[in-house]
């Protein structure tokens, strides 16, 4: 199925236009180009690069497709027209052997493919340079020094002619007839059409933490994986077509900053059967970062659409998203989600709305981004440290209005209670936020956005009793090196009945420090109202009910810190 999807989403953007390459081709960064003069004789090296901040990054050329090379053998197979200095001038530092063995097989290409009485002056000066094997002055250029550390891929052109050899029509012509003849023919899985299977598919590049050369999605390496006498991709028949199709619309997604985000390990790609502004906007919604002004103003018009009726025709539009992540020299599939545009739009929607907590600080995110909310499930706040496989479980769940792995929720309370001593809020915005919406989708309870006085649940009115007792301390005794939240909150949070009588009989010592008594009078007030909740001190709390003990904290302290709290006070 997603072979099949991103087969199509090649056809879709052949018919946009948006230059990606036709069957058969690809796009190259070669940073050198040998410029020769139509009797064959060399003239330049012409230096393509640019520079793209520090970097010098080369133009890119739209070239026949690499042929794939595997194995022992692999110097036999030159590309069209194009490679490394071991195929065009067979220069190899590491082996000169090896390099005269790649110049042959260069050389083969073109005597089997372009004969001697083939009609294109590009291809027969490239003959004529070839036989003629004197590269001495390719050797001797200012640039050769960076070619033979580097060995880029390079290709050739005729002196006054801005196209490639390859890219000459009728060279052209004769790469595209080879291309369609076929061998042994089967049904291809993707598309169900007769074509020739493909023995080794596209290298796939722009994954995170994957080889910078490109891995592959699919391969059959290993004679363990060959069956009944197949070999490589035959086990699994996927024509040349789908192959090239699948593997080029991937990587264009890959390379597009507007259809791929980057969670974690996890590189995320995404699109619609149809051009839309959903596709375009995912990256915001989604993003591993935090939003500005402008960006933050995008996703508003975004999720508010269906309200103003701006987007209809795209309710039942697909989407799809697929995660990758590096396994070794392959790409594995994190997770794959295809749905109705309207349905997931609704289900994005649904996630924010359960997301909306009162704000700490006003720099907190009115659209805390997925990974914001990720990253603060995480030791040091660092991508390293996310609990393996929760960025695809959750992603998923936002996508399919699933329940939240219940991992999420374990993952949080362990980060709240190892920060309680924290100079920061364990409890910080984005964690209330998380545990606010687990709580609502996950175990079914009624959230509001901020402090909820009455509410029934002993877990919440003690969170709110001990961010009271919190803040008379700090009332009371100023700065300290260790609060009570520091050595009490994980024990309060899980086993109350352990710790409250000892914090009651505090308080009454910080409450005879307070210089004023209607603050006296204030804090008395607050504590007897929130104990009037309570029958007994709960012996063990579960993990939902310390959620709710720490949303009842996290809502309380906002309350205490608002100018309502201060003027009562």
């Amino acid at each position: 199925m997603i072979l099949l999807r991103l087969t199509e989403l090649y056809e879709r953007l052949a018919k946009e236009e948006t230059g990606i390459p036709e069957y058969g081709f690809q796009s190259k960064e070669l940073p050198f180009i040998v410029v020769l003069e139509r009797d064959g004789s060399f003239s330049h090296l012409e230096d393509t690069r640019h520079k793209e901040g520090k970097k010098l990054v080369g133009q890119s050329f739209l070239v026949p497709m690499e042929r794939p090379r595997s194995g022992k053998n692999s110097y036999q197979v030159a590309n069209w027209l194009w490679d490394h200095p071991g195929y065009l001038f067979g220069f190899n530092p590491k082996d000169k052997a090896m390099g005269q063995k790649q110049h042959e097989s260069f050389i083969r290409l073109i005597e089997e493919h372009y004969g001697k009485d083939f009609e294109d002056e590009g291809i027969q000066a490239l003959r004529m340079f070839l036989k003629a094997g004197s590269f001495e002055k390719i050797y001797s250029s200012d640039v050769w020094p960076e070619i033979e550390k580097k060995m880029p891929f390079m290709s050739f052109r005729l002196r006054g002619d801005d196209r490639l050899i390859c890219q000459r029509p009728k060279v052209k012509a004769r790469y595209l007839e080879e291309l369609a003849r076929q061998t042994e023919q089967s049904r291809c899985l993707v598309t169900g059409r007769e074509d020739t299977p493909a023995r080794l598919h596209p290298k796939i590049k722009g994954v995170l933490g994957a080889k910078s050369s490109g891995a592959l999605l699919v391969s059959f390496n290993e004679s363990a994986y060959d069956s009944y006498g197949k070999k490589q991709g035959e086990n699994a028949p996927v024509g040349e077509y789908a192959a090239f199709a699948y593997g080029t619309a991937l990587n264009w997604l890959l390379k597009s900053s507007r259809h791929r985000l980057r969670l974690g390990d996890t590189t995320v790609v995404f699109w619609t059967q149809k051009p839309s502004r959903i596709e375009e906007a995912m990256e915001l919604i989604f993003s591993s970062g935090k939003l500005d002004e402008p960006q933050i103003e995008r996703v508003k018009e975004i999720l508010n659409a269906p309200k103003i009726g701006i987007v209809p025709e795209e309710e039942e539009l697909p989407f799809y998203v697929l995660g990758l992540s590096p396994n070794a020299a392959r790409v594995s599939v994190r997770f794959w989600y295809e749905g109705g545009l309207g349905k997931t739009m609704a289900n994005i929607r649904r996630y924010f709305e359960e997301l909306t907590v009162v704000k700490r600080f006003e720099s907190d995110p009115d659209y805390p981004t997925l990974g914001q909310l990720l990253l603060s499930t995480a030791l040091e706040h660092k991508w390293e440290n996310v609990p393996p496989n929760l960025t695809g479980a959750f992603f998923m769940a936002i996508l399919q209005g699933s329940r939240y792995p219940e991992t999420l929720l374990a993952a949080v309370l362990r980060r709240v209670r190892a920060e309680a001593s924290n100079k920061y809020d364990n409890v910080s915005f984005e964690r209330a936020a998380l545990l606010k919406a687990l709580l609502i989708r996950n175990h079914h309870k009624e959230i509001t956005m901020s402090l909820d006085p009455n509410r029934p649940e002993a877990s919440y009115q003690l969170g709110r009793l001990f961010a009271v007792l919190e803040h008379l301390q700090s009332h009371a005794q100023g700065s300290l090196n260790a609060t009570i939240r520091d050595r009490y909150y994980g024990s309060a949070s899980s086993t109350p009945i352990a710790v409250f009588p000892t914090l009651i009989k505090l308080s009454a010592h910080h409450l005879a420090k307070l210089d004023k008594q209607n603050f006296v009078h204030w804090y008395e007030k607050m504590m007897t109202e929130i104990m009037g909740h309570l029958d007994e001190w709960p012996t063990h709390l579960s993990l939902k009910d310390q959620a709710l003990f720490a949303l009842g904290y996290y809502h309380q302290k906002q309350d205490l810190y608002t100018k309502k709290g201060e003027e009562n006070a």
